[in-house]
């Protein structure tokens, strides 16, 4: 009863000591708000219009599930070869690490001339940046799988999908929800940064960039802080889907 209280306790006074620690410096170095807004008045811009940031977070939240859904298909679909031929992991591994080390805000214009302005090169940006974590991650998962178990299942006539079904996916669960909590991030800061370029009108990225256009740093801290809150939301829900699937962490 303890621990689990623990779980929620400790994360709030976190939270709660480094709001009131921003809050006090600001206070007493005189930070104009201007340069700098206090996490009282950041709060007071959300509560002024909350559903205006819900809306906009709802279409940032949207661009994001889209675009990582893609990059978990095409992962999976990667990842089930490279993990089965060293060849295959041999040849794809060094444009994963390509798409990794560009940096991110290259993809954003890029994907634009391609495909042209609106939610299509923004859901692409995201699905590319979220790729690599969720690949690496997923065939790191399917070699965890027992080679023991692997081979009696073989044995008696098991065929591939049936060995990936039942050991190899199990044992990746882990794997790829560590991948899921570093492709979420990317994928909040990849719609952030094609909604910057994307031409689009919604979003919190749109926000944003107009908060800083009008130098409005409460809309800017307010749209970042309900980013954070939409990042926080889905990590939420990922670690109770990770506690309910078999292979996932067992409950504390």
């Amino acid at each position: 009863m303890i621990a689990r209280l623990s779980r929620w306790t400790a994360p709030l006074t976190g939270l709660v000591v480094f709001f009131g620690l921003w809050e006090g410096l600001l206070v007493l170095l005189g930070v104009k708000a201007f340069v700098l807004p206090r996490p009282s008045r950041i709060l007071s811009a959300l509560d002024a219009d909350p559903s205006f940031f819900a809306r906009e977070a709802l279409v940032t939240g949207r661009e994001a599930i889209l675009g990582l859904a893609a990059a978990l298909v095409l992962a999976f679909v990667l990842a089930v070869p490279m993990a089965r031929w060293r060849s295959v992991e041999r040849a794809v591994q060094p444009i994963a690490t390509l798409i990794q080390v560009i940096p991110i805000v290259v993809y954003a214009p890029a994907f634009v001339i391609w495909l042209g302005f609106g939610r299509l090169p923004i859901v692409a940006v995201i699905m590319l940046i979220a790729l690599v974590p969720l690949l690496f991650n997923m065939v790191a998962g399917f070699r965890t799988a027992d080679p023991a178990t692997i081979e009696l299942l073989q044995s008696v006539g098991a065929s591939r999908w049936e060995v990936l079904r039942t050991v190899q996916g199990p044992s990746a669960v882990p794997a790829l929800f560590a991948g899921l909590r570093i492709a979420i991030g990317l994928s909040l800061v990849g719609a952030v940064l094609g909604e910057w370029f994307a031409g689009v009108s919604h979003g919190l990225g749109v926000q944003i960039q107009a908060g800083q256009t009008h130098n409005a740093a409460p809309l800017v801290w307010a749209s970042a802080f309900a980013l954070g809150a939409l990042g926080g939301v889905a990590l939420l829900i990922l670690a109770v889907l990770e506690r309910r699937l078999p292979g996932g962490r067992p409950r504390e």
